[in-house]
């Protein structure tokens, strides 16, 4: 048997990961908010591939964290090491402010730039634009990717994705092409160090920023 080659979804509420995992799948499942990490597989240019999709983050401390957790436990069952990583978000959404800016510095830090090679992004919500909005969104598209799409040196690649099977296995050919060979994200690294309870999770890196930026919302608030 092919050995699997593992990809974790992450991104915010709403940002098209459930979606993405039922066009490569084929699946008939109806898109309901995502509570748990789920895994998935499906087989794409000749590859198998396990998919797993993990709740949205958002603006709450609690709710993020226990996402890290999941993650972590989830991971645990598979040796800690991933093929590779995937970050979402709504083209839509425009530039990276609030919420969202805040879950892609999660996203980093949960690989560290020690995974940087191993990571892609994927803008979505592509069918909700028209043509002429489609065009005018390419350059944003670029700009993304340029100033907020990459860990470490160097722009990563990033992928659009229209709610479409073509643009989903588009970029699971992209780490098809790089193989199977798994690497441990700086998540858990960290976590083989201090365990996967609440308490560690906040000492984390991922779990640094989450405290940060809830500090930083309440500060705002006051």
């Amino acid at each position: 048997m092919a050995a699997e080659i593992v990809i974790l979804l992450i991104g915010p509420h709403g940002s098209g990961k459930t979606s993405f995992v039922k066009c490569v799948t084929g699946s008939t499942m109806d898109v309901a908010p995502t509570t748990r990490c789920r895994e998935y597989q499906a087989n794409v240019g000749g590859n198998a591939f396990r998919i797993i999709d993990t709740p949205g983050l958002d603006d709450l401390p609690a709710g993020n964290l226990s996402i890290l957790k999941d993650v972590t436990q989830t991971l645990e069952k598979l040796g800690l090491s991933v093929s590779g990583a995937i970050f979402f978000h709504r083209i839509t959404d425009g530039r990276f402010t609030g919420s969202a800016r805040s879950s892609l510095d999660i996203f980093k830090q949960i690989c560290g730039d020690g995974f940087a090679k191993q990571v892609a992004f994927v803008t979505s919500m592509w069918n909700k634009l028209s043509p002429a909005a489609r065009d005018h969104h390419k350059g944003l598209n670029e700009e993304l990717r340029q100033k907020y799409f990459h860990i470490g040196p160097g722009p990563a690649t990033a992928f659009p994705f229209g709610n479409d099977e073509k643009g989903a296995k588009a970029v699971l050919k992209y780490f098809g092409a790089k193989g199977v060979e798994g690497k441990q994200l700086l998540l858990a690294q960290e976590v083989k160090r201090s365990g996967t309870n609440l308490s560690s999770m906040r000492r984390t890196s991922a779990g640094r920023v989450i405290m940060q930026a809830s500090k930083n919302t309440l500060c705002t608030i006051l």
